[in-house]
């Protein structure tokens, strides 16, 4: 019978045991470095609407670890030179690489409507808004009706004393201008409101 050699695998056993230990250490070290690791990030200086061509001085730059989210955002240094806003960013957001898109994918547009009713305080670029309608006619006036759901503030303009209301640029689907025009153009009344949720 072969004689035991308990102090070999002891030995073994503490050194395998040192080992672990040492590979925790570094993985736990690995995990936190990584996540001090910042990366410069573009992000929005001011409101950023829809169909905007978005250029280096719309950005600044804020430092940020975002660990796997990184590749989601935009870097000052990757703004292409046709970039367009496909949605609106506020302002301070990190800018997301899927709100950008080129001239030949934009679907929006922009029109200025003046607004009959008062807009309220919380109306600013980037507020989404409905455009509401009423027809006049010289024996009636119809309900309003919403003209354009979900359309965007791209400028408030000063109250307009002569035709009275406010004149406020909107970014709609291209498919509703002709709507818009019409109205605008016609005897409609236009009313423009925060949308629900805004």
């Amino acid at each position: 019978m072969s004689p035991r050699t308990p102090g070999i695998l002891t030995d073994a056993r503490f050194f395998i045991g040192i080992g672990l230990v040492a590979v925790s250490i570094a993985g736990v070290w690995g995990v936190v470095s990584a996540a001090r690791t910042t990366v410069t990030f573009a992000v929005a200086g001011g409101a950023l609407v829809p169909g905007q061509h978005l250029a280096r001085s719309d950005v600044a730059e804020v430092e940020a670890a975002l660990g796997a989210r990184a590749d989601a955002y935009l870097r000052p240094d990757e703004i292409p030179d046709d970039a367009v806003l496909t949605r609106t960013v506020g302002a301070g957001e990190l800018i997301p690489r899927d709100a950008i898109g080129d001239a030949t994918t934009q679907r929006t547009t922009t029109v200025v409507v003046s607004s009959a009713v008062a807009l309220p305080s919380s109306v600013e670029v980037g507020t989404t808004v409905d455009v509401w309608a009423s027809v006049v006619s010289s024996d009636e006036r119809t309900a309003p009706s919403v003209l354009v759901s979900d359309a965007v503030v791209a400028r408030v303009g000063e109250t307009a004393a002569v035709r009275g209301g406010t004149d406020v640029e909107l970014v709609v689907p291209r498919d509703a201008v002709s709507d818009v025009l019409a109205a605008t153009s016609g005897e409609a009344v236009i009313s423009v409101v925060p949308a629900a949720g805004s």
